[in-house]
């Protein structure tokens, strides 16, 4: 008789970090514009109301400060979740780009920004780092709103064209889990 060992269930708590405040002012975000997140105890605190973070994963656009108080939990940068590629778009006023370009920007999966990603190669990147990563136990990752719904996106087994559906709001967690073969949303967009 064949017995196939079961892995123990993966969990990723998903932190939606703050936007660069350039965003709310209508531009694009600068290609080294970093956001800080402040609380992250208070992350770890909500985090731990359901699993226990083992580990955090940090976007290389996000900056934690202060760090974790426990050593253990140093954060490991990650050069694969940051935010997608805005090429030469980078540091514009979104009225400084030609209106059809922003249109299909928006629109269409296939479309980059001159020296940019297309919406399909940054979920693809996404997706990639979620499929090899070496994940084990809880563990908190805190990047952008559009790398969170990305990972939400790939759980969901969708591609890029579902992001159309989904609304990420800064400091908002999301839950994903992984059991059996089978990534799983439990918990979308909730405020910490």
């Amino acid at each position: 008789m064949n017995s196939i060992k079961p892995t123990p269930p993966i969990r990723l708590v998903c932190f939606a970090a703050p936007l660069p405040p350039e965003v709310k002012q209508g531009y694009f975000p600068a290609a080294e514009a970093r956001v800080s997140v402040k609380n992250i105890e208070e992350i770890l605190d909500y985090t731990n109301n359901f699993y226990s973070a083992e580990q955090i994963i940090l976007a290389p656009d996000v900056h934690i400060d202060p760090p974790p108080l426990s050593a253990a939990l140093a954060p490991l940068i990650e050069p694969a979740l940051h935010d997608r590629c805005h090429g030469l778009w980078h540091g514009q006023n979104l009225r400084s780009v030609p209106q059809e370009a922003l249109a299909r920007y928006v629109r269409e999966e296939d479309f980059a920004p001159p020296e940019g990603e297309t919406g399909h190669q940054f979920q693809a990147r996404i997706s990639t780092w979620l499929l090899q990563a070496t994940l084990h136990g809880c563990t908190l990752v805190v990047a952008r709103p559009p790398v969170v719904r990305a990972l939400a996106v790939h759980a969901l087994g969708g591609q890029s064209t579902l992001t159309h559906h989904l609304d990420s709001e800064p400091e908002t967690a999301t839950i994903l889990t992984h059991h059996a073969g089978h990534w799983r949303v439990r918990q979308y967009g909730a405020r910490v």
